[in-house]
């Protein structure tokens, strides 16, 4: 886990589908990773990365900077892209941060 924030991340090293890697997250206490603003996008990793940002009809556009048609959004060295969630990747689970005192902290 890596902490960025008030978050913390999990970049797996196995790869799954959205729905499996969801639930990975979800066993976790977490979820697939959601970000407030393009800083924590930015991504130089060796593989792609799906991540919680999906839409339930395709027909709804997305917008800048997302690329692609698809359903699931998935992050790479050339930023975020759509695609199908039956496409196996790797993912990142994220967790808030609950802080109790200066120096400790729980997920």
């Amino acid at each position: 886990w890596i902490g960025f924030g008030k978050q913390c991340f999990h970049f797996s090293e196995h790869i799954n589908n959205w729905t499996s890697s969801q639930n990975f997250c979800t066993a976790l206490e977490g979820h697939l990773a959601l970000f407030d603003s393009l800083e924590k996008v930015r991504y130089n990793g060796d593989s792609d990365h799906c991540f919680g940002l999906h839409r339930e009809a395709p027909e709804h556009p997305w917008m800048d900077p997302i690329r692609g048609g698809r359903e699931y959004t998935y992050l790479s060295d050339r930023g975020i892209s759509s695609g199908r969630g039956y496409t196996h990747r790797k993912w990142i689970c994220s967790l808030k941060l609950l802080f109790t005192r200066a120096m400790d902290f729980k997920y």
